[in-house]
């Protein structure tokens, strides 16, 4: 399925200062909403993995009359920075940068998903919502993450069952800075932990939501 990024609202945005002139060689800096993490954007509207987008550097520089290139985003929500040539801020970060068309397609999209699996799962490019319902034992049901370099949309993981969770990564990815697999409790009664999870694009899963998660240790 092909997967097209939402324009940044201005075609051809151009820097200016604070008397209208155009900033030679600004910045436009993207991190994810509401966080101090980088966010890619792309230099073409079909994104990773159905097509062969190019990530923009980040931060994305003007040209000599302050104009930036085509800068297509991800279905998620930005905050973006203004800087000068010399990485000055200009003005404040713009905080919750989001395409409202290009995220109705993505919620369309969340339906999709594995129910009730159990030990051992590893999850699809087509799942975006999974839940786990184990059994019980003492031994957490083992969920594989695919690599976060492949993933361009967000997983959902919702553990129904009586068993723990372990949340494995790919080979050496890792999820908030840890290399190793996180774990969620059973579930308790109505309390049903969940997790969402965001891939940074190379080898990095990001906890943007979660309910019930610790460290497996």
């Amino acid at each position: 399925m092909i997967t097209a990024g939402a324009l940044l609202p201005h075609i051809r945005f151009q820097a200016r200062d604070g008397d209208g002139n155009p900033l030679a060689g600004a910045k436009l800096q993207f991190h994810l909403a509401g966080t101090s993490t980088p966010a890619l954007v792309y230099t073409t509207p079909v994104l990773p993995p159905a097509g062969e987008a190019v990530a923009h550097e980040n931060p994305v520089v003007a040209d000599a009359g302050g104009f930036f290139a085509p800068i297509y985003l991800l279905p998620t929500g930005y905050k973006v920075t203004l800087l000068t040539a010399d990485d000055v801020v200009v003005g404040s970060p713009i905080d919750g940068v989001y395409d409202i068309g290009q995220l109705l397609r993505y919620a369309l999209s969340q339906a999709p998903g594995a129910k009730a699996v159990v030990d051992g799962y590893a999850i699809l490019d087509t799942d975006h919502v999974v839940t786990v319902d184990g059994s019980g034992g003492d031994d957490p049901a083992v969920i594989e993450l695919p690599p976060a370099a492949d993933r361009q949309f967000p997983i959902i993981i919702k553990n129904l069952g009586t068993t723990a969770v372990a949340i494995t990564p790919d080979g050496t990815d890792e999820i908030d800075g840890v290399a190793g697999p996180f774990a969620m409790p059973a579930a308790a009664g109505t309390v049903q932990p969940a997790v969402t999870l965001q891939s940074d694009g190379s080898m990095d899963w990001y906890v943007t939501a979660s309910h019930g998660l610790v460290e497996d240790t």
